[in-house]
């Protein structure tokens, strides 16, 4: 019977836990949804996991065409080997960088300030 009861205490612990996460990952997606910047996710090869509906946008597409496709392909050359020289920096070392550059989007050239994190 005692045993029967822990598990039921670990059950409860794990979906209070799943639920927290859920929570979090809402919360996360509801910011990276809102905010008026470029957010994505680049894996080790230098494919496209995530990316805001704002930077899909101004990249004239939706985040599901765009999703899975490598950096290089997505964002304009200049840019794309700029971020794959600081993400192998940034995987090396396990630390974040900051570069700032500059890109053309809706035909006109902006500044742009990113923030690498491992």
């Amino acid at each position: 019977m005692r045993r029967w009861r822990e598990l039921e205490v670990e059950i409860v612990e794990r979906i209070e836990i799943e639920e927290a996460l859920v929570e979090s990952e809402e919360r996360y997606r509801t910011l990276a949804e809102a905010a008026q910047d470029f957010i994505f996710i680049l894996d080790r090869k230098g494919k496209i996991k995530y990316l805001n509906s704002y930077a899909a946008e101004k990249l004239g597409s939706l985040p599901k065409e765009i999703i899975g496709k490598r950096q290089d392909v997505v964002f304009p050359q200049d840019m794309a080997d700029q971020q794959e020289l600081v993400l192998k920096e940034v995987f090396k070392t396990g630390k974040p960088l900051n570069f700032e550059s500059q890109a053309f989007f809706d035909g006109q050239l902006s500044w742009q300030s990113t923030c690498c994190r491992p």
